[in-house]
């Protein structure tokens, strides 16, 4: 592919649509670059001025368009497209684990660390997880096919350092994604920020 298609923004290397995303609804993002020549700069933390200015500008260029591109679905429906309003509970997204599940998850950190092997190098092979595992094989369905996000309650995380809270978390995801990914473009695989959040949370998401 030439480089003025895969990267729609001078300033992002990263393509735009993803190839994927070309081909299934046939998306031409040299045209998407024509019809947008500016590119908004959102910072991490949404700025309230930044945004009344952009609606200002979209509403004086004729405000947004109100049709969808030629050969894409009119209306999405399926597991995969849902409101909040959907769930009387949040018994359908959230697994509260239980006493038995958090020894098995802290046998299985000790295990871990018995081998003294880099963090990076957690697995399903050296993280088991025998009881837990056929639980995560559901929540894969949820993530993959299902709601696109599941979070998981009841860890104990003031129990842990900030290390094993890291291996924890790699273990366990190791159950629902194998492959992992990059938060920034410096390839970085868990930042400081993300180690924080994980004191207090612990979702799954489909990326």
């Amino acid at each position: 592919m030439p480089a003025e298609v895969s990267r729609i923004n001078p300033r992002d290397p990263e393509p735009y649509y993803s190839k994927g995303i070309q081909e299934r609804f046939s998306v031409n993002p040299i045209a998407a670059l024509q019809k947008s020549p500016e590119f908004a700069t959102i910072a991490f933390h949404p700025c309230l001025d930044e945004h009344l200015a952009r609606s200002a500008r979209r509403i004086i260029n004729g405000g947004l368009e109100n049709e969808v591109p030629a050969g894409w679905p009119m209306k999405l429906d399926g597991p995969m497209a849902w409101t909040g309003g959907d769930f009387p509970d949040e018994s359908r997204f959230i697994y509260y684990l239980s006493s038995d599940d958090r020894d098995e998850v802290r046998k299985a950190l000790m295990h871990f660390k018995a081998q003294r092997l880099d963090r990076d190098e957690v697995s399903k092979s050296n993280f088991p997880l025998p009881t837990l595992a056929s639980r995560f094989t559901k929540t894969c369905e949820e993530v993959y096919n299902g709601l696109g996000a599941m979070i998981l309650r009841g860890l104990d995380v003031e129990k842990y350092t900030p290390e094993d809270l890291l291996v924890v978390f790699l273990g366990v995801s190791s159950y629902i994604a194998e492959q992992r990914g990059v938060q920034d473009r410096l390839s970085t695989m868990l930042s400081e920020d993300a180690l924080s959040f994980l004191q207090s949370r612990y979702v799954l998401t489909r990326t």
